[in-house]
């Protein structure tokens, strides 16, 4: 890898707890990691939990989702069309779930993300509803995704939080060494390099 791809790597997948100089510029994951901690009740200086903190769950979900639709980008190494494609193809990749799983976590984001509500459709190419799904938050369960029947699912929001860090690790250590992946994450970063605060 060459020095200014391991320059652009260590920028983008800054550690979230590193306090940031403002005025400065910071990659979007660094400051969306860091908006997540906060939105479940953690200090994002040093990763402790605030005690007694308010937290806002459903906006930190919100994030993980978003923040798997960017790694999304730089896996598949392309922004346009095809987002539930690189969305699952990440999911099945480094969270480890089949493919329904992937597909339950993708109708999770659409729910939040579109429509700030636990409930999505998907439909075919004639308008008609096929599969519908209603979601519950909660956490500390043990399992990511607990199916209640066939359009009714828990999922765990911590678990979906620890996974998500956990996951960025590995990512970040593949593209290290996989120049397919690095050849991808260039061509994204010059899209999504970073955003300057201050």
């Amino acid at each position: 890898m060459s020095s200014s791809v391991t320059t652009d790597v260590d920028f983008f997948f800054m550690n979230p707890t590193t306090v940031p100089l403002i005025p400065g510029t910071f990659s979007q994951l660094y400051l969306l990691r860091r908006d997540i901690m906060t939105c479940f009740g953690i200090n994002a200086n040093n990763g402790q939990q605030f005690p007694n903190q308010q937290q806002a769950l459903w906006p930190g979900v919100m994030g993980i989702c978003a923040g798997i639709d960017l790694l999304g980008k730089f896996f598949a190494g392309s922004d346009g069309k095809g987002v539930g494609r690189r969305y699952k193809d990440f999911l099945t990749t480094y969270f480890g779930v089949q493919q329904n799983e992937a597909e339950t976590l993708y109708q999770l984001r659409n729910s939040l993300l579109h429509s700030f509500g636990l409930y999505s459709e998907v439909t075919n190419n004639a308008g008609q509803v096929i599969q519908t799904y209603k979601f519950v938050l909660t956490g500390n369960t043990g399992a990511l995704i607990i199916p209640k029947d066939h359009n009714r699912f828990v999922i765990d929001i911590n678990l979906f939080r620890e996974t998500f860090e956990t996951v960025i690790e590995t990512y970040e250590a593949q593209i290290r060494i996989d120049a397919n992946l690095q050849v991808n994450f260039v061509n994204m970063f010059s899209k999504h390099s970073g955003i300057r605060i201050g």
